[in-house]
């Protein structure tokens, strides 16, 4: 294999184990949160595990070249902790508790197609609808959104079949359940849809934040560190008692460990660099990857049931996304806008895509 080959092949490496790292964070989580472990304690030890990786790194990288922080970016950081962490985090947790790996997972798909429109809104993003960039631009986002509606209002036939230790599991672990399975999957489907809403809103804001500081790891960890206090906050006032903050067993400590180290934070620093090496459209595209990883892993070893509206809606949504970057990628080619600025600019916005 030449040089040439290498360079090619590297990047394409980097984000198929990304996206197969953040299928397994989903699974590991979808299992620890059925155990009974707490939302919102998840989400702050997965948070401070994350903090503690990223820290010593954007001390040692950035601190020659990293510049003050004023007021105005450290309230811009705090709101970015609650959309892009604390609240997206909190949103999707719920909707994965209630729903199923799978299910989850190609909620993922819509999240760019939800920035797009959000752009036009904030005027970020302009689209002439008579150029074919236009037009597929328009087409993605329609046949993504008809995939989504799809995926939450038909359920379907089951196409696979549970054990019967695993099918009683289910049933029990519903038996138990505060709310009926039915009532539980629109709540989870409705926390989904909310948190990719939350997602896409934090784009706009991570755009106009790293126009004003540059230092990618810095601006993270702070971002990290901000959404642990949030959550630890809430989760402190809303829970009474420390039993819930202890964790039961090693699989729920390697839960957490892995979600903030690989989850958080080798997955953002393995989408960062591939973002630098090939652009942001590169990145995105490997979106449908980890749904694809999800419900192998779902399927196959956890034996969880998988349903044609959930098969027929993931089609649909990854379809509408291929569209839509497909009119983007044609778009930026056309106007020669992908410059190495523009993509420096959108390195942050893009490269912290990972995994809720």
């Amino acid at each position: 294999m030449d040089e040439r080959q290498r360079v090619i092949l590297k990047p394409i490496l980097v984000m198929l184990a990304s996206s197969i790292v953040s299928a397994v964070m989903i699974v590991l989580n979808k299992k620890v949160l059925e155990d009974g472990l707490d939302v919102l304690v998840l989400i702050t030890y997965r948070l401070l595990v994350a903090v503690l990786f990223i820290a010593p790194i954007a001390f040692f990288f950035e601190r020659k070249s990293r510049p003050k922080l004023s007021f105005g970016i450290l309230v811009c950081l705090f709101v970015s902790a609650i959309l892009g962490n604390s609240l997206t985090q909190y949103l999707f947790y719920l909707g994965l508790k209630f729903t199923s790996a799978t299910y989850a997972a190609a909620f993922f798909n819509m999240t760019p197609v939800i920035t797009f429109l959000l752009s036009i809104v904030f005027r970020q993003e302009t689209s002439n609808f008579r150029s074919w960039a236009g037009l597929a631009k328009a087409v993605g986002t329609a046949v993504n959104l008809g995939g989504g509606m799809m995926l939450t209002l038909y359920k379907g036939m089951v196409l696979t079949k549970s054990s019967m230790a695993d099918g009683l599991g289910q049933q029990n672990r519903l038996a138990s359940a505060p709310m009926h399975g039915s009532n539980r999957w629109t709540l989870g489907s409705l926390a989904l849809l909310l948190g990719c809403f939350s997602w896409a809103l934090w784009f706009p804001l991570q755009s106009r934040i790293v126009r004003r500081y540059r230092p990618l790891y810095t601006a993270t960890a702070i971002v990290f560190f901000f959404s642990f206090l949030q959550t630890a906050l809430i989760s402190f006032s809303i829970q009474k008692g420390f039993s819930l903050w202890i964790l039961q067993s090693k699989f729920q400590i390697f839960t957490v460990v892995y979600g903030g180290i690989v989850g958080s934070g080798l997955s953002f620093l393995a989408n960062s660099w591939c973002v630098e090496k090939r652009g942001p459209v590169f990145a995105i595209a490997f979106f449908p990857v980890t749904q694809v990883a999800v419900a192998i892993i779902d399927v196959s070893l956890l034996h969880e049931q998988l349903h044609l509206g959930s098969l027929l809606g993931s089609i649909v949504i990854i379809s509408g996304l291929y569209i839509l970057l497909w009119g983007k990628s044609k778009e930026a080619s056309d106007s020669g806008s992908l410059s190495k600025s523009s993509e420096a600019r959108t390195i942050n916005l893009e490269a912290a895509s990972t995994a809720p």
